[in-house]
């Protein structure tokens, strides 16, 4: 949707004429930076599994799952409705350390009589027992370390054969398997290499899965354990392993392995000798979304002819026969809290209901999100939004950028279908596609930007064919924006496109690391930063917003950091973040939206989201001119920067314009602050005015016009008289009179780039008319210099003209009428030659 643009946001990219450079405010974290981030919302997963590690069930029929990254224990009864779920605050996702809570459970097992379920509660590096009716807390053991009973890193876990049922614990950090009593006390251990779990036959011998050996291994029952046969080996053919983890055995003694990397399941015999495989094309090694077909699978059991596979990727458990016969899925019911789950959230936008869309990429959806809870109101995609990717109607793979139009209706840059997709903003509901594979006109190659223009024309970064292409409403191809290439208007994999108040589009050329700026009829205007490190370079951005001042608010992506700039000289005003997890850091700043006193950030490696509170400014007070000269003064004024970082600006020029010379400075100081710059080049004995404005992203403030005028230089000394007429002899001739004065020189004469000259007309059918002739001086003609004017009240652009000079023709709506700033600019490729704001009334 188009964004609010305040009026010194509307023009074109450049550097001002005789402005000094800006020097941007860095707040690199929580500890140096005032804007805090006041809220974090996500973790790692889906709403229904953030990412199911292993499964076992009981002679009833229940399942019990282990959420690795919902942090949680489920149990579900063989309807799918859930039993219970065990972990921190009511099991909302978050870990815990307490008893009965949870920090990535990764393996279960259940004794033969079905009244303890052992639990890997691997990074809290111990082992809990809960029961398995009601989920209860009944004992814990193990803690961190490398002695006997202690864990490094637990990954897998088995249960003997009865009348002992000795536990048997996986400890991956140091390559050991430890032996415990059913009560937990530490028996014996053996050594194995790069060991992640570990499964018992009814004989007592074990098989173990060497994650980084790519086989599975045979031992000899306790306390022996001789070392039998070896069966795999890397590679993707039969009988062969790409990171082996999760192991079972069933009730013919045949071995079931989760082959990971290959994205299958392998069933072995006692002997480790191929029997068959389940997944994807038979199980070629490729994964899937569909019946029989995995995505990482980490964990597997047998109970019966049921196999129960942990498809990790897929966030589900699957169901088949031994012989493969798919049997259900099993999806949890969902986080009591409704709680945002997400997998590499990208962009974000902002509703004009005010709650935030999020496009929850590695999920396969985007979700509408209460901004004050972090609560999910509404998903789109497979499966309500809790499903693997999609191709069909309504379904989504890969979705990189959300943008919201006027209505609430949400539109999606569906990346991997090549596509944008619609969607009713209130239900969810489907309403129509356009895009398909290729790089013609109004196909598409993995896009990972949208936005939609206030005639409901959707912009798309077409990422792959490196263009921007336009859609009419009904998806009908419209044009194109540039093209491949490292010239003005020319992008490497445009990533992003956002549209300010006035129609232009912005272009996140992710390859070069630049933002270019175009007209709505595709023109290209000018180029914001280039790649680097130093405050003001980007790195890999994907995504811009436009704060309320006016600013560009971009996700310095690759860099940690969020900066935003001046649209019209480029000047970068403010910046924060930095490298790290802790609060107000990030470890990608990819997605950026703006809401009332707010910029919220995504995170895909974090995955989550951070608001930053950003307080408006005050108005400037104390405005005074001082040490003033023939062609220079000193301008001075206290900012209030509402208790955070600020950028102000003094705009001057001879009355009654303003802005000929803008210079910029910052303040981070959290306190109001003297602003104070040395202004020269002025013209001696003119009167100038000037005004001191502040602006963060969440508004602007501005103090009210005040003058001063500069002295004239002083004329040159008067002759000296004529010597007096000698008298007498001993009589002095009194001195001569000093002659007059000499008179001062003329002021030396401004030199002009152009002369503008406009005139408002009465309403007439609605429509108010300014007509603006503007002459260009023959240097400036000659430098292929172009006009831009705008017609602004406050943050709203009412009308906007653009040509090479001669007559420009603004039109704005009658309902416009009453004070307002004409703001003309005289443009030589990135460069304001000159610009004036004049005060109209409509």
């Amino acid at each position: 949707m188009r964004r609010a643009l305040a009026i010194f946001s509307v023009a074109a990219l450049g550097a001002l004429a005789g402005a000094a450079p800006a020097a941007a405010t860095s707040c690199p974290g929580a500890a140096q930076c005032p804007w805090t981030a006041t809220a974090a919302f996500g973790s790692y997963g889906l709403s229904s599994f953030g990412n199911p590690n292993d499964v076992v069930s009981d002679g009833s029929g229940n399942t019990y799952i282990a959420d690795y990254y919902g942090n949680r224990v489920i149990a579900q009864k063989p309807d799918g409705t859930q039993l219970w779920a065990k972990g921190h605050n009511n099991a909302d996702g978050s870990a815990g350390s307490a008893s009965g809570e949870f920090s990535h459970p990764a393996a279960l097992a259940l004794n033969s009589a079905g009244t303890k379920l052992y639990v890997v509660d691997r990074s809290n590096q111990r082992v809990q027992v809960l029961d398995p009716a009601n989920g209860g807390f009944i004992s814990s053991f193990g803690s961190q370390g490398n002695t006997n009973g202690q864990f490094a890193d637990p990954t897998g876990i088995a249960i003997g054969p009865p009348p002992a049922e000795d536990v048997y614990v996986v400890d991956f950090g140091t390559g050991r398997i430890q032996r415990f009593t059913a009560a937990g006390a530490y028996i014996d251990q053996f050594t194995v290499g790069s060991a992640i779990d570990v499964a018992v036959a009814a004989s007592g011998s074990l098989y173990v899965s060497s994650y980084y050996g790519n086989n599975v291994l045979q031992y000899g029952p306790a306390p022996t354990y001789t070392a039998g046969v070896t069966g795999g080996g890397y590679g993707s053919g039969n009988g062969q392993f790409k990171q082996p983890w999760g192991i079972a055995v069933d009730g013919s003694g045949n071995v079931w392995v989760a082959d990971s990397v290959n994205n299958r399941i392998q069933e072995l015999s006692s002997t480790l000798t191929y029997v068959a495989r389940f997944g994807h094309n038979g199980g070629d090694g490729t994964s899937g979304t569909g019946q029989i077909e995995f995505a990482s699978p980490q964990g597997v059991s047998v109970n019966g002819t049921s196999v129960y596979v942990a498809d990790h990727a897929n966030a589900r458990v699957q169901v088949m026969t031994t012989s493969g016969t798919f049997v259900r899925d099993i999806l949890s019911p969902g986080f009591p809290s409704s709680r945002l789950m997400l997998n590499a959230p990208g962009g974000i936008d902002v509703g004009p209901d005010g709650n935030l869309w999020v496009a929850d990429t590695d999920n396969n959806r985007v979700l509408k999100v209460d901004p004050a809870t972090g609560t999910i109101l509404l998903r789109i995609g497979r499966g309500g939004g809790d499903g693997p990717s999609g191709s069909a109607t309504g379904q989504l793979s890969a979705p990189t950028a959300v943008a919201i139009d006027d209505a609430g209706d949400v539109y999606v840059a569906d990346k991997a279908n090549n596509r944008v997709s619609k969607f009713s903003g209130t239900s969810g509901a489907y309403i129509r596609s356009f895009g398909s594979a290729g790089g013609g006109d109004g196909q598409l190659s993995a896009p990972e930007g949208v936005d939609v223009d206030a005639l409901g024309d959707v912009w798309v970064a077409d990422t792959g064919n490196s263009r921007v292409e336009e859609f009419a409403p009904d998806g009908t191809f419209l044009r194109r924006l540039g093209q491949g290439g490292a010239g003005a208007g020319q992008f490497t994999n445009p990533a992003g496109v956002r549209l300010d108040a006035g129609g232009d589009p912005w272009v996140l050329d992710t390859g070069q690391s630049e933002v270019e700026q175009f007209t709505p009829t595709a023109t290209w205007l000018s180029r914001l930063s280039g790649p680097g490190t130093p405050l003001g370079y980007l790195d890999s951005p994907r995504h811009l917003a436009f704060g309320a001042d006016g600013s560009v608010v971009v996700g310095d992506s690759a860099n940690a950091r969020v900066q935003t700039f001046d649209p019209l000289t480029g000047d970068p005003l403010l910046t924060w973040g930095s490298a790290g997890s802790a609060p107000g850091q990030f470890g990608d700043a990819r997605g950026v939206a703006v809401r009332p006193g707010e910029v919220w950030a995504s995170d895909p490696s974090l995955n989550r989201l951070q608001r930053f509170t950003i307080p408006v400014p005050g108005v400037p007070t104390g405005l005074g001119a001082s040490a003033i000269g023939p062609g220079h003064a000193t301008l001075t004024g206290t900012v209030d920067d509402g208790g955070g970082a600020a950028a102000w600006t003094f705009q001057y020029g001879p009355t009654p314009a303003l802005g000929s010379h803008t210079t910029y400075r910052t303040t981070a100081t959290g306190a109001p602050e003297q602003a104070s710059v040395r202004v020269d080049g002025l013209q001696p004995g003119t009167t100038y005015s000037y005004r001191l404005l502040v602006r963060t992203p969440a508004g602007s403030a501005q103090s009210a016009v005040q003058t001063f005028t500069t002295t004239n230089p002083p004329g040159p000394a008067g002759a000296d008289g004529a010597a007096g007429a000698t008298g007498a002899a001993g009589a002095t001739g009194a001195t001569g009179a000093p002659g007059p004065a000499g008179a001062t020189g003329p002021a030396g004469a401004r030199g002009r780039d152009a002369t503008v000259a406009c005139k408002t007309s009465k309403a007439v059918r609605g429509r108010v008319r300014t007509t603006c002739t503007v002459k260009l001086a023959a240097a400036a003609s000659a430098r292929g210099a172009r006009v831009v004017a705008r017609l602004t009240r406050g943050h709203t652009l009412l009308a906007r003209a653009a040509g090479a000079g001669g007559t420009l023709v603004l039109r704005a709506r009658a309902a416009a009428r009453g004070r307002c700033e004409l703001r003309v600019d005289v443009m030589s490729g990135r460069r304001s030659l000159r610009h004036t704001i004049t005060e109209v009334r409509l």
